[in-house]
């Protein structure tokens, strides 16, 4: 770690979490290779720049295991198996190939584009239900009514849960919720892992019994039930699964459902012209990515821009101001579902891009036009100035969004 760098941000400030587009705009501009303080209590490098940031995310030589550690679903007992207080990594997230490449190929065949296009029906048949018990009341919350219920629901379709089992999943994922800024988040998140963990162990243990086609029962035909480093392995793929598709497309309909509430004139333009759903939730994605930065170390010493990077170096890439870089986006602080190039980066780049993205896409898309059908009236129930924002990790969302419809 290079200690004579000065630091230029401090990215755990509250103020920071609340709104970092100025601050990542001006390092942007002044140093686009900054020197941060991170959430996490370390210093890393933070790169700014659309191109930058699309160039790391593709860079090799940026890993997600520190050079020289311990690949993290082997660590644990002595034999490198994990032990009974194992909580799975995100593995895709924390390994690199070959490892990397081994498991995403597991999982891969059920996120195609064409394998996703063909559950439209089904993720619509889980979507509209949700979305029908909001005419229940005249004003409710979107995030804990539907933002973070609906991908649950999908997911665990796709898992192979029993149906209806998307409010027992909210309910035990409710830790992962806990931000940083509590004392407790980190024992609530660990608590819900564990549980999370315990539950999937249980849906494998059944899907082993009496196999269907969901993606669980395909997976565990993969899997031996004697191979023990596999069986974590597959927990962890599971935990993935849930964890991402959970947080972050229920971070990216809360949001986006703001900002369309927070510009009436783009809602009345997509109520008018429906065939602006697909680039609406790509502006989603753009003006307010649900997952903010993408953490990398240097597998070898390296520059970037005028910065020079040591081995080891932890390196983060800034998904939220590439989005929002007027090198590459017009106006870029303007939320316009009319933009006819997006490129925008929220579901990261190179052979860690989010599994799901097209899922997500979907998801979203569905519920747009099942929530603009079902509702005439959609107004925000407060002041925009009055929406918070709550910061777990990488991951950024709003806390809530009062919605009115009468």
């Amino acid at each position: 770690m290079v200690e004579s760098v000065e630091i230029k941000a401090d990215l755990s400030d509250p103020e920071f979490l609340q709104n970092p587009y100025p601050a990542l705009a001006a390092l942007r501009r002044d140093s686009p290779v900054a020197r941060v303080k991170t959430a996490f209590g370390f210093d890393a490098w933070l790169l700014t720049g659309y191109d930058l940031v699309r160039e790391s995310l593709a860079d090799p030589r940026l890993v997600r295991n520190v050079p020289g550690e311990v690949d993290p679903i082997r660590q644990g007992t002595p034999g490198g198996v994990a032990g009974r207080d194992f909580v799975p990594p995100s593995v895709l997230d924390t390994v690199d190939p070959p490892e990397h490449t081994r498991l995403r190929a597991l999982v891969q065949p059920a996120f195609t584009s064409h394998r996703i296009d063909g559950l439209a029906g089904r993720i619509e048949a889980v979507v509209a239900p949700l979305v029908e018990e909001l005419g229940g009341t005249p004003e409710w919350d979107v995030v804990p009514r539907i933002a973070y219920r609906l991908p649950l629901a999908v997911i665990g379709d796709i898992l192979g849960t029993p149906r209806g089992d998307d409010v027992e999943l909210v309910r035990i994922t409710a830790g992962l919720l806990a931000e940083d800024t509590d004392g407790d988040s980190f024992r609530a998140h660990r608590i819900a892992l564990h549980s999370l963990r315990d539950y999937l162990v249980d849906l494998i243990a059944q899907r082993r019994r009496r196999p269907g086609e969901d993606l669980t029962s395909k997976l565990v035909e993969a899997v031996p039930a004697t191979d023990e480093v596999a069986g974590y392995e597959l927990v962890s793929l599971l935990v993935n699964i849930v964890v991402a598709g959970y947080l972050t497309t229920g971070n990216m309909i809360g949001s986006g459902l703001a900002a369309l509430l927070t510009h009436p004139g783009q809602l009345a333009l997509l109520r008018g012209n429906r065939g602006y759903i697909p680039s609406a939730v790509e502006e989603f994605g753009r003006i307010e990515a649900p997952f903010t930065s993408v953490l990398a170390f240097a597998a070898e010493d390296l520059a970037y821009g005028e910065a020079a990077i040591e081995r080891g170096d932890a390196v983060i890439s800034s998904l939220t101001a590439a989005n929002r870089d007027p090198a590459r986006f017009a106006d870029p602080d303007r939320f316009d579902i009319t933009r006819p190039d997006h490129g925008q980066l929220a579901y990261s780049r190179g052979i860690h891009r989010c599994l799901g993205s097209h899922l997500a896409r979907v998801e979203v898309a569905v519920f747009l036009r099942l929530l603009l059908d079902r509702f005439p009236v959609l107004e925000l129930a407060c002041a925009p100035e009055d929406l918070r924002w709550r910061a777990i990790g990488e991951i950024r969302g709003l806390r809530a969004v009062p919605v009115r419809t009468a």
